[in-house]
């Protein structure tokens, strides 16, 4: 692992240099609402020095959660976020187009080509995206205009709020859009062994994506060898913790798992049998499709899937250790405690919100979260303060000091498209680096190309450039951490959240929760890659 060089220090409202400078990197801030100040840079000497990142998350990432709060053990996707308003729109860098014409895929599902020469507006495509807030529907909108400015010959039919689940029914009735964007890259593993998506791999080689996007992100979209989907944003995660409490206690941020435990203890708050306050709640804003344990499990090391022997190694031992660990909290505050204190919690971005009302007083968060994401913390309370670290890793693992996850939003062309190949037209329009920037600010996600997580200033939305250029750290080490893109990812997540939640119930025990999901997982698995 690289020891990078210490950071700086200062006091600024608006940084103009880069916000990650190395292991020391640290995050303070921010008065919502109010006059900001923000420090970036190492620990004084009297002070705690905080990790580099360390995450997994899974699935879903879904992440990137916009609308509401992780539901407990649903698997469906949540929104990456979205601003309150776009700030200025995109250039319309492609006169020309910045990438080229890209080449059929090497797949027999592939799209038909565009025409030579169309004349304007010829070649309708239909472009699904699963956003559904006016402010997200402006800025997709807004793109669309651009593109079809940019390249007159087609004409863009933009359906917005279109689930995952819509567009699958639409593929499997023969009536699917020529494109279709969507919050949740976990499952690509799952909907390319059932034909619903075409290969990609060509066009991407063709375009050098494989070396313009970021790695982590292209990972989560890789099948063997094969790309089925392309990434246009992405997320990344550290550990939110209430400043204005910590401060008030005496309480540095966690370095550790043990860390977390200690502060859990010195942070919850009960009334008779009741928790009125939580320091950590493991199955609390449960991004990764609801499961968490895989974030933890990495943490400490385990392995989720052996690609060289294709088996699903969901009971590894540091799995095991992970799933041990997030019951412990049930063990300590009570199983009924806890499932009452959760059922109660109130909505991301809105006044109930749990972290910014003083409910929970740490949470693994997504960028969406901060000011600006359309589940920021600031929604529920201006004035709320808040600190950023690194997520915590398990202190006999400190190779993942640097580590991250990857989850995010991603792109796919249906294998009965009319239009797909004019449609990766308009998704490599999203990749220019003026527009991933627009996206970035304006919805509050992280750009998906090396570029663009290192653009700086550019990224004008402060606490996305300090979410893009940690993500750009991790993902230079190599240490950005997915789930599995097998033939059966969704199915294989979805057994985790059973499991997890089994175990932390006190109904089954970690190891008996996890090796369930074994017996249940590997034998489709096994007939998945027989076909």
């Amino acid at each position: 692992m690289a020891n990078l060089a210490p950071g700086w220090i200062g006091t600024v409202s608006r940084p103009s240099e880069s916000l990650v400078r190395g292991a020391n990197y640290l995050v303070e801030h921010v008065v919502l609402g109010g006059e900001e100040t923000t420090v970036y840079g190492p620990k004084p000497a009297s002070r705690r020095q905080f990790l580099k990142v360390a995450i997994l998350g899974s699935v879903a990432a879904v992440v990137a959660a916009c609308q509401s709060a992780p539901a407990a053990p649903a698997a469906t996707s949540q929104p990456s976020g979205a601003a309150s308003q776009p700030t200025s729109a995109p250039t319309s860098a492609a006169a020309t187009q910045a990438t080229s014409v890209p080449t059929t895929a090497a797949n027999p599902t592939a799209a038909p080509a565009a025409t030579a020469a169309p004349a304007p507006g010829s070649v309708t495509i239909e472009a699904w995206q699963p956003w559904s807030d006016p402010p997200s529907i402006k800025v997709w909108q807004t793109l669309v205009g651009e593109f079809q400015k940019a390249q007159p010959q087609y004409k863009i039919n933009l359906t917005n709020a279109a689930t995952t689940d819509k567009t699958l029914t639409a593929i499997s009735g023969g009536a699917p859009p020529d494109i279709f964007l969507y919050w949740d890259s976990t499952y690509v593993g799952s909907w390319s062994q059932s034909g619903a998506i075409i290969n990609l791999t060509s066009w991407m080689h063709d375009n050098q994506l494989d070396s313009k996007l970021a790695p982590g992100a292209l990972k989560l979209v890789q099948i063997g060898t094969a790309y089925y989907a392309c990434p246009y944003m992405t997320d990344g995660y550290m550990f939110m913790y209430n400043k204005a409490v910590f401060d008030q206690e005496n309480l540095q941020p966690p370095k550790t798992m043990d860390d977390i435990v200690e502060l859990d203890m010195k942070l919850t708050k009960k009334q008779g049998n009741k928790l009125v306050r939580v320091g950590y709640h493991p199955m609390y804003q449960r991004y990764f499709s609801a499961a968490m344990v895989p974030m933890w499990g990495d943490q400490m090391g385990g392995s989720w899937y052996d690609e060289e022997n294709h088996k699903i190694t969901a009971d590894d031992p540091a799995n095991v250790k992970a799933l041990e660990w997030m019951k412990g909290f049930y063990d300590r505050h009570g199983v009924s405690e806890m499932n009452n204190f959760i059922a109660g919690l109130g909505k991301d971005g809105d006044p109930t919100d749990p972290f910014a009302t003083g409910l929970v007083m740490m949470a693994i968060s997504g960028e969406w979260r901060v000011d600006g994401g359309c589940c920021g913390v600031g929604k529920a309370n201006p004035n709320f303060t808040y600190g950023l670290t690194p997520v915590p890793i398990d202190k006999d693992h400190p190779q993942f000091h640097d580590a991250n996850w990857s989850t995010g939003t991603a792109a796919s062309i249906p294998k009965s498209a009319k239009h797909g190949q004019d449609a990766l037209n308009f998704l490599a329009f999203l990749l220019e680096l003026d527009n991933q920037i627009y996206i970035s600010d304006n919805i509050v996600n992280l750009p998906a190309t090396l570029e663009a997580l290192g653009a700086g200033d550019k990224l004008t939305n402060k606490y996305v450039r300090i979410f893009s250029e940690y993500l750009l750290t991790s993902n230079k080490a190599g240490n950005v951490h997915v789930w599995p893109g097998e033939p059966v990812s969704q199915q294989y997540m979805d057994a985790v959240v059973k499991a997890e939640e089994l175990a932390v119930g006190g109904k089954q025990s970690p190891e008996q929760a996890l090796k369930a999901v074994v017996t249940q997982i590997q034998p489709q698995l096994d007939a998945a890659l027989k076909k």
